[in-house]
């Protein structure tokens, strides 16, 4: 299973290296990103390649070779794809530290303004896909915060397609053709689209632009 998330490039000037912090007024370190001057062909087009670090001190003790430490620090690292006209860009990796970089990313650096993009679960759901799945913010339950029905019907749940008419659901699984196959692959409001199973031998460059055919299709943005 793979992660990629999307985001639309209002602006996005980092020409170099940017270290940036928690805040705007803060002094404390988040993360980094640096272009690497190499390329990836993502739709018959060079996209840049950014490397990404997500940094995070945890306060619990730790022992190195029997030396306590009160603190630690650990790294998340990962890729961002930017189009050759720096529109449209796609991380790898995991949905929460990805949202999590970008958003303060966006937040602290005024040369950067990025957006989700607007995946319609009701056109994927109603006519672009077969869904077998669909996780939801619950109404009027303080005690359970999200559902999840599963099940080759479960658009015929009531629940399910009211959840995805009143803009409550949050995660799609999917079979959906691509390319000429079915694929099964996952929609998040967080502008995520995971490929759960290609059905087929895939490379890392085959699947990430397998995942751009699918954004595409189900965006309109190229």
């Amino acid at each position: 299973m793979s992660t990629y998330l999307f985001r639309v490039i209002n602006q996005f000037n980092i020409a170099d290296d940017l270290v940036f912090n928690n805040t705007k007024t803060s002094t404390v370190v988040y993360g980094s990103i640096r272009q690497t001057g190499e390329y990836i062909n993502i739709g018959n087009q060079n996209w840049s390649i950014f490397e990404a670090t997500q940094k995070k001190v945890h306060n619990d003790q730790i022992f190195i070779d029997d030396t306590p430490y009160d603190s630690y620090e650990s790294r998340n690292i990962f890729n961002i794809y930017i189009n050759p006209d720096r529109t449209l860009l796609i991380a790898v990796g995991s949905t929460k530290i990805v949202n999590s970089f970008l958003k303060k990313l966006n937040s602290v650096c005024d040369t950067v303004e990025i957006n989700n993009p607007n995946f319609d679960f009701d056109l994927i759901a109603t006519r672009l896909a077969n869904v077998y799945a669909v996780w939801m913010n619950t109404e009027n339950n303080p005690q359970v915060n999200t559902e999840a029905l599963m099940g080759p019907r479960v658009l015929n749940d009531t629940r399910a397609h009211d959840a995805i008419n009143t803009n409550r659901a949050t995660y799609l699984v999917t079979r959906i053709d691509i390319d000429g196959r079915e694929r099964s692959i996952g929609f998040s409001k967080k502008g995520s689209i995971i490929l759960i199973n290609p059905f087929q031998p895939m490379s890392e460059n085959e699947r990430i632009n397998l995942i751009y055919t699918t954004f595409k299709y189900v965006t309109r943005i190229h």
